[in-house]
């Protein structure tokens, strides 16, 4: 009987072991796996595809950002020149008034009349030069 048991387990235990994975199941686990393979490539592939795209777009945008900032600065340095100059005609408005004040008042002293000491016209009326030792004298230098 330890003989006959023996020789059947024997047997079971090829039996099994002929009972493996076919050929065909060989194969279909083989190409499963090259499957698996493939799909984990294709998604490198397009994780890699859409970071190219990211930094792309983001080129563009850092570009686009530049451009916009050159021209604001164009147009703050055009701000700033027509500043300049409204500045300067400001100025010599202000001196311009001054220059009519100081002959305003130069005119009150003589009694309404205005003393050149050049001589010429000034306000189309002929001036005479003033002498040394006149009375009045051009206050406006």
């Amino acid at each position: 009987m330890k003989k006959v048991l023996s020789v059947l387990v024997v047997g079971g235990m090829l039996a099994v072991a002929a009972c493996g994975p076919s050929e065909a199941e060989k194969k279909a686990a083989e190409q499963k796996k090259l499957d698996s393979i493939a799909a984990v490539e294709k998604t490198k592939l397009d994780s890699m595809a859409a970071i190219a795209a990211q930094a792309a777009q983001a080129a563009a945008d850092a570009e686009a950002a530049v451009k916009e900032a050159k021209a604001e600065l164009k147009d703050a340095k055009e701000d700033a020149k027509e500043a300049k100059e409204d500045a300067a005609d400001a100025k010599r408005k202000a001196e311009l008034q001054k220059t009519e004040v100081k002959k305003e008042a130069a005119v009150e002293k003589t009694g309404g009349k205005l003393i050149n000491k050049t001589g010429g016209t000034q306000n189309g009326q002929e001036v005479k030069p003033e002498e040394k030792g006149g009375k009045l004298k051009n206050k406006m230098n």
